[in-house]
């Protein structure tokens, strides 16, 4: 789920854009949440819960600069995608690393190209709860190398420590990011980002050498070569 703010003093411009994203959302399946603000002080009372904002540059009393700055100093992890008819105000955006930009009147590739960026810098960003000397840790799935199956419970092998969960690699697979976590065979899912070499179903990774199965080749190499086209 995406929650989006969009924050404009001109209404009819927040409802265009509203529809726009609307239709692009469940084009690319994707769920969501619109909020409109139609004014920078407005959006900070409730920016809080929004994780991707697209903001006017050019607004009464607050403008969008003095907003993006306030936004990225207390939620950095909220992304702002800034709207302007005035390209030469793009560089002002540079001081408090804006997202992306987009261009008034508003183009319909554009936003989606905005919108998909996003969404690839979402990967592997879910948390799961893992176990160390029977303390949980609750983990962000991008910082995991792999997981390794063994009897009746799955190892995680994070940084340079090892973590745990009883639970089996089967039902583990179905929860990890598949578009960056591949179940190579029955021992190992790795983590597609921390793959260092791959050769006719050799694969090393995280340095660890094993082999993807036979019956899986094929599907591993055409995911991880699309994988290496978005992601790398």
């Amino acid at each position: 789920m995406v929650r989006i703010g969009i924050c404009d003093d001109e209404k009819a411009v927040v409802y265009q854009l509203k529809e726009i994203l609307e239709n692009i959302l469940q084009d690319i399946n994707t769920e969501y949440e619109i909020f409109c603000y139609f004014s920078a002080s407005d959006l900070l009372k409730n920016i809080a819960n929004l994780n991707l904002i697209f903001l006017d540059i050019e607004m009464p009393e607050i403008d969008g600069i003095s907003a993006g700055k306030e936004i990225h100093s207390l939620y950095a992890d909220c992304k702002i995608v800034m709207a302007t008819s005035r390209v030469e105000r793009f560089k002002e955006t540079f001081k408090f690393g804006a997202f992306r930009f987009v261009t008034k009147p508003f183009d319909r590739e554009e936003i989606k190209e905005a919108l998909e960026s996003y969404e690839q810098q979402l990967i592997g960003r879910e948390k799961i709860s893992v176990y160390k000397d029977r303390v949980e840790y609750s983990i962000v799935q991008s910082k995991i190398l792999y997981a390794e199956a063994y009897n009746g419970y799955t190892e995680f092998s994070i940084g340079n420590q090892r973590y745990r969960k009883e639970c089996s690699l089967n039902v583990l697979e179905k929860v990890l990011d598949s578009r960056c976590f591949y179940r190579i065979n029955k021992q190992y899912c790795v983590n597609l980002f921390y793959i260092q070499e791959y050769n006719k179903g050799k694969i090393k990774f995280a340095s660890v050498e094993s082999r993807v199965s036979r019956r899986k080749q094929k599907d591993f190499e055409k995911l991880y070569n699309e994988f290496q086209i978005v992601y790398r």
